[in-house]
């Protein structure tokens, strides 16, 4: 499961990968920009594009949060993406900035926001959106904490599920996070630190800007 682009394509991983793909019966692409990477190496006979599973999840309907009379944004911010955006940046550094946007569009929108973690992992807080999202909370002014609140209980798809399809827009880091609020039919922007962010906008939007 990976997306491919002309932006990786001198990476070890993406020449493995192509190596790899050249000598399999079928490959599903789950985005455009994927699919013609593939097609201008001269994979096209057994490649086809077909949706991201996580387009297939699904909760019960009328399940949901309460929805808040404000503007609610849902954010979901990952470590991860600091890494690939910057490897000079530091944790903390990225935590604080981060805060003082979200602080902006509290303060400038009247509105709500609701911090969603999508991956949720013990064993490295690099890769843990949980831990990262409780520093940028932390770093929040005092002033404006109380329209700002940490999703602690989604600790799954489905629960994260539950409380994107309350919000009025999502910005979310993670692919899957935003695939998961798109199928709810909430407006999503994807904050784009790899190819497959570009791609899977141009699968859904038709352009990825």
């Amino acid at each position: 499961g990976a997306s491919l682009s002309p932006d990786n394509e001198e990476q070890e991983l993406s020449r493995k990968a192509l190596s790899h793909l050249c000598r399999v019966d079928l490959i599903t692409s789950r985005e455009p920009r994927s699919t013609r990477f593939l097609n201008n190496r001269g994979l096209s006979e057994n490649v086809v594009q077909c949706a991201d599973p996580a387009y297939l999840v699904s909760i019960e309907d009328g399940v949901s949060a309460p929805h808040s009379r404000r503007l609610t944004i849902g954010v979901n911010l990952s470590p991860l993406s600091i890494k690939h955006s910057d490897p000079r940046v530091t944790i903390d550094r990225a935590a604080y900035a981060q805060g003082r946007a979200l602080a902006h569009l509290v303060e400038s929108l009247q509105a709500e926001i609701v911090l969603i973690p999508h991956v949720v992992c013990d064993s490295s807080e690099r890769d843990d959106d949980l831990r990262y999202l409780k520093r940028i909370f932390i770093s929040l002014p005092r002033s404006i904490r109380g329209r700002v609140s940490l999703a602690v209980e989604a600790t799954s798809f489905r629960e994260a599920k539950k409380l994107l399809r309350t919000c009025d827009i999502v910005l979310a880091a993670r692919m899957h996070c935003a695939i998961n609020a798109i199928t709810e039919g909430v407006p999503t922007i994807l904050l784009a630190y790899s190819p497959k962010a570009y791609g899977m906008a141009e699968y859904v939007y038709g352009d990825h800007k």
